[in-house]
């Protein structure tokens, strides 16, 4: 009993067509002839056929661009040196065979064909190279036209893949904490480098920014002592707003790190206040010295003077706003004070940001109760006659009356020194 199978094989590079037997009403068909095929991902080639390379493994895919080849074992079929096995490899689309009938599902796009004769019942194609990432399939046939024999292979799909690109090398990562030590006009920074290996070596770079962004002074570079490093003192700053940044230079095996900035404020100066109080009669005044830091710029600002009585209580209008010139400021005379205990406080208020306001000490000073000035008292003249007075009547004295005339000048000279006495006791009294 027979049956015929007829195969239509089109142009080279076509798709084969099987038909289904035609068979008689025996009870069993003959099969003639079986093929298996084998996609190989690598391999070498010599000029007419490759060798090598490793099985196509769906779950291991060949990356772009892939070298490919087929192979395809033949059995059961007469020897024919004529016989040829035809491969035709596409892209696209997918494949299906039922039973012994090759459909194309979809629209392939042809890569290649070729065919190979059968060595010890094998047919192997060249090496196929440059395959782009994409959906592939071999379709072979073997064809014995002197025999009449054909037999068709399955499908073989397989795919080519795009690996990302690998991830660049993994640099060990590091971290900068730091620290801003302000301490009076004088600021330091200190740097702690962790890692996630060894303890980071290398250097750190300390630059100092103001609060708007200008640099201070030179950036200071120091080495890392196990992991920490602190900077050299930036000095004579002035008072206000600050920022430090910290880099970490990078060292094996770890890159470069910029640390966040660190604010920090340095407090105004504290000037000297002195003052000298300048008392005149009942009339009083008082001169301030505000002195600065040394290295720092000199005090500006301005002084109030205010006056107080020894209760406590502000004598006058205070003497506002005086501005200091060459650090010093003189206030105003207050005039016509009575007599008693004062005292001055002077008030510095800054005006250049870099020092703070200062109230002075209190500067006492006494005012002396001041005498009325009285006019001289004047002694009349009293003289003493050389010759023998006179009586007052127009005659003179006789012999015997000068004793009498000397006891009343006498008399009238010590009258006159007691009123004297008597005058300057008054005057003490009042």
């Amino acid at each position: 009993t027979y049956h015929f199978v007829a195969t239509y094989v089109p142009n080279p590079g076509g798709d084969i067509y099987t038909g289904v037997s035609d068979t008689s009403t025996t009870s069993e068909d003959v099969t003639v002839g079986a093929e298996t095929t084998q996609v190989y991902i690598g391999g070498t080639s010599n000029g007419v056929m490759a060798s090598g390379g490793s099985p196509y493994n769906s779950s291991n895919p060949p990356v772009a661009p892939a070298s490919v080849y087929d192979t395809a074992t033949v059995v059961g079929v007469p020897s024919s040196p004529s016989a040829f096995v035809a491969f035709t490899l596409y892209s696209g689309g997918s494949c299906q065979q039922p039973g012994q009938v090759f459909l194309p599902l979809t629209a392939p796009t042809l890569v290649w064909y070729g065919t190979a004769s059968l060595v010890n019942g094998v047919a192997t194609t060249d090496l196929i190279s440059g395959l782009s990432a994409g959906n592939y399939y071999f379709v072979s046939s073997y064809n014995d036209f002197a025999n009449g024999i054909f037999v068709s292979g399955p499908c073989e799909p397989f795919t080519v893949v795009t690996l990302p690109p690998p991830p660049p090398p993994t640099t060990p990562s590091a971290s900068i904490a730091t620290t801003p030590n302000p301490t009076g006009q004088s600021a330091t920074d200190t740097a702690t480098v962790t890692g996630s290996g060894s303890t980071p070596t290398g250097t750190v770079t300390f630059t100092l920014y103001t609060s708007t962004g200008t640099k201070v002074g030179n950036p200071d570079t120091e080495t890392l002592t196990n992991g920490t490093a602190t900077s050299a003192a930036f000095a004579n700053l002035s008072p206000g707003n600050y920022n430090f940044v910290a880099v970490y230079n990078g060292g094996s095996p770890y890159g470069s790190v910029t640390g966040a900035p660190e604010p920090f404020a340095i407090a105004p100066l504290t000037p000297t206040v002195s003052t000298t109080p300048s008392v005149s009669g009942s009339s009083a005044s008082d001169s301030v010295t505000v002195s600065g830091v040394a290295g720092q710029p000199a005090p500006g600002g301005v002084v109030t003077f205010t006056l107080y009585d020894s209760n406590g209580n502000v004598v006058g209008t205070p003497d506002a706003n005086v501005a200091l010139v060459n650090g010093v400021a003189t206030s105003g005379t207050y005039s016509g004070l009575a007599s008693g205990s004062y005292y001055f406080v002077a008030t510095y208020t800054s005006t250049d940001g870099i020092y703070s306001s200062s109230v002075g000490g209190r500067e006492p000073f006494s005012v002396a109760k001041v005498s009325p000035t009285k006019p001289p008292v004047k002694t009349p003249p009293y003289k003493i006659p050389s010759k023998a007075p006179t009586t007052g009547l127009g005659g003179s004295a006789r012999s015997g009356q000068s004793g009498l005339v000397e006891s009343l000048s006498a008399l009238f000279v010590l009258m006159g020194l007691l009123g004297l006495v008597m005058t300057e006791r008054r005057r003490r009294r009042a």
